[in-house]
């Protein structure tokens, strides 16, 4: 039995702000508050409201919580809670679920794990949501969690975490499961030590665990119901101060209710420490060597940005002004690229202020830069959509391309795939592809990627001699992706697309999951999707429905965009790949504007492959562009499309606009460079065609 099949740990100090607990949050589904509680403890979640805790056996009530003072010899403690009908929890395999809690453990660690709360048992065909300690490891103890469903394998072992735990020591324990994704899910557990605001991010992948559905109790401190004092082992010794469980369409959402449902303000430490934390240094550390191949992209909140950069220097500088006064350390890419090397970093930022111009450098000797975080509700963006790109050395048109670009000034950009074309170009396009970038661009306009064909490609007959097949690892290894999403098909063992491995003679995926993902900037919500990998698209169609269903109902959101490289239409000839026009009919049936629908916001839908520029403003009330004309070329037009709105063979690209304050968004296609095979005759950025769509 494999414990787990990938595992990761990121440990980052930051100043943890806390709110008193506000259980509004419409995915809970248990919230309880034991500080100065009483027998029953209410549910303050929407739903269940009828679950309240009783408390049973030896426990006190205190400011701080619950104390529970489970022993083996002569106290049993605990509490449970059921809804007065169903289930306690029943949440599909598309669903996030999670739960998290606010303790501190009073006995020491034992010779069993300690139960702190839990939802069903764990056996056979059975679900279970599992928060506890674990058994005395070396004389330390440390968090677990296990969440199963009807599909989890038997004994599946709990997930340990990597920081020891210490009695009397405020601690915030934290579990969500993904959706499954295929045969697997991913578990991500957060532990702070509210002492010092020190927070652990574990990361596990797990089997799919299949839907999650008990109707065993909730439990606080141990087991429902109570087993035989002599074999009670696992009770729980210690404080419980806030526990809930929340059930969501996506990790985001899920993370962010347990967040804003368990959580406290100012929350002091227990005891403090015999010996007290040490200050951190006054002076930033010092970080020597290059960077180049500079960019960044949006993280998974809209309060983060993700930095990516080739070179030795290991730490970034960040503040409003050239002054700094932040930093923050990067680590070496989980993916490595195999086509020249590194070493490739990646630094994570967050709690920024939304719409926000931060100045940046990269290596004390850095050159000063600035990018700008996603927009806010009322903020207002602009952003350039573009694929079908190569490396400047291999076509030189391409740098008037970026220049183009340049010149708009523009807060993000789209590449729906095909970036480098090394597969026929050679491979040291991949670097020169991302130094474009950086000459151009990618400095101060967040760069967000998905994959193209070419981006895996077999050497064409143009290709220099010796060319190997291009690797996802290359990109994958070079760009986060927000919101990250793996295909049923990216195995664990899959060493060709959309896995890596098989260039470097690896038995094993190199470049596992990045396969596509969301993000949010303004009111616009913007969701890429891979390419046609084994049920890839009907497993992101099921996904990305959930995600536009929470649009629908979310009004921080006026309008849904998807991205990626292969076009559902196109009028040159063109067969969409297996399942792609019925994936796309049934999310523009569901939720695009129509006469039965005027509210949907699924508009527009943004590709690339087809090396021209076509649009079908009403593909089933949904705008499809193709916008294929990024420097790799350009192919004929054959019978024209019903339904096709606007053609040009021409090079070009695709510009967005949010207004933030009229609430309206614009996308233009843009005239490119000058092409010796073009039939269009245009000013190089000008406006070509263009279509707004508005909330109000």
């Amino acid at each position: 039995m494999k414990k787990l099949l990938a595992f990761l740990v990121i440990a980052v100090a930051s100043i943890v702000t806390l709110t008193t607990v506000r259980a509004a949050d419409t995915d809970s589904i248990y919230v309880y508050d034991f500080r100065d509680a009483t027998s029953p403890v209410q549910n303050a979640a929407p739903t269940n409201q009828t679950a309240s805790i009783q408390l049973v056996g030896d426990w006190v009530s205190t400011t701080d919580g619950v104390q529970f003072n489970g022993n083996t010899s002569s106290l049993q403690s605990g509490g449970h809670a059921a809804p007065a009908s169903g289930p306690v929890i029943n949440a599909s395999a598309s669903q996030s679920v999670g739960a998290a809690v606010i303790f501190s453990q009073t006995g020491g660690c034992g010779s069993d794990s300690q139960n702190i709360s839990q939802i069903g048992p764990f056996a056979t065909s059975t679900s279970q949501i599992k928060l506890q300690l674990s058994k005395c490891r070396g004389g330390n103890m440390y968090p677990e969690c296990r969440i199963a469903g009807q599909s989890t394998p038997t004994k599946q072992f709990a997930l340990r975490g990597s920081p020891q735990v210490a009695s009397d020591t405020d601690y915030r324990l934290e579990c969500v499961k993904s959706p499954d994704q295929g045969s697997s899910a991913t578990v991500t557990m957060r532990t702070t030590d509210l002492t010092t605001s020190t927070t652990t991010i574990d990361t596990f992948t797990i089997p799919a665990t299949g839907t999650i559905n008990s109707t065993r109790d909730v439990t606080a401190g141990n087991k429902y119901p109570l087993p035989a004092q002599g074999s009670n082992t696992d009770q729980y010794t210690g404080v419980i101060t806030l526990l809930g469980y929340c059930v969501s369409n996506n990790v985001v959402r899920a993370q962010a209710c347990l967040d804003s449902e368990v959580n406290l303000e100012n929350t002091p430490p227990v005891d403090p420490p015999v010996d007290p934390p040490v200050d951190p240094p006054v002076d930033p550390p010092v970080s020597s060597g290059s960077a180049d191949e500079i960019k960044y992209s949006y993280g998974d909140t809209r309060d983060e940005v993700v930095f990516s950069w080739r070179g030795e220097a290991d730490v970034i500088y960040y503040g409003l002004d050239e002054s700094y006064g932040s930093f923050a350390t990067a680590n070496e890419s989980d993916i490595t690229p195999v086509d020249i090397d590194g070493p490739f970093m990646e630094a994570r930022l967050s709690g920024l202020s939304l719409g926000e111009t931060y100045h940046y450098k990269i290596g004390s000797d850095g050159t000063d830069h600035s990018f700008t975080t996603a927009a806010g509700d009322d903020g207002s963006f602009s952003a350039v959509a573009i694929g079908d790109t190569i490396a400047s050395d291999c076509r030189g048109y391409q740098q008037e391309m970026n220049s183009l670009i340049n010149s708009m000034q523009p807060s993000m950009v789209l590449h729906h795939g095909d970036m480098a074309i090394a597969n026929e170009c050679g491979v040291p396009a991949v670097h020169q592809f991302y130094m474009d970038l950086q000459n151009s661009y990618s400095t101060y306009a967040a760069f967000m990627p998905v994959w193209g064909n070419h981006e895996y490609g077999k050497p064409t007959s143009h290709a220099p001699a010796g060319t190997p097949r291009d690797s996802l690892a290359n990109y994958k290894g070079r760009s986060a992706v927000p919101n990250a999403q793996t295909v049923p098909n990216d195995k664990t063992t899959k060493t060709s697309h959309p896995g890596c491995g098989q260039e470097i003679g690896s038995s094993i995926n190199t470049c596992r999951g990045e396969d596509w993902g969301w993000f949010q900037s303004g009111r616009v919500l913007f969701i890429s999707y891979p390419e046609p990998w084994w049920n890839a698209i009907m497993d992101w169609r099921a996904k990305a429905g959930a995600l536009m269903a929470q649009a629908q109902s979310d009004s921080s959101i006026d309008f849904v965009v998807t991205y990626g490289h292969r076009p559902v239409i196109s009028s040159t000839g063109y067969t969409p790949p297996k399942d792609w026009n019925t994936a796309f009919s049934q999310l523009a049936a569901s939720y695009s504007p129509s006469s039965s629908n005027p509210n949907g916001k699924y508009v527009l839908d943004l590709t690339g492959h087809r090396h021209n520029m076509e649009v079908f403003a009403n593909w089933n009330n949904l705008t499809q562009v193709v916008n294929g004309g990024g420097g790799q070329g350009l192919i004929n037009f054959q019978t024209v499309l019903s339904g096709s709105t606007f053609r040009a063979k021409h090079l070009g690209f695709t510009t967005l606009l949010y207004d933030g304050q009229a609430r309206t968004l614009t996308f233009a296609m843009i005239c490119g460079p000058q092409h010796n095979s073009q039939n269009t005759t245009c000013t190089p950025g000008s406006t070509l065609y263009s279509q707004t769509y508005s909330k109000n």
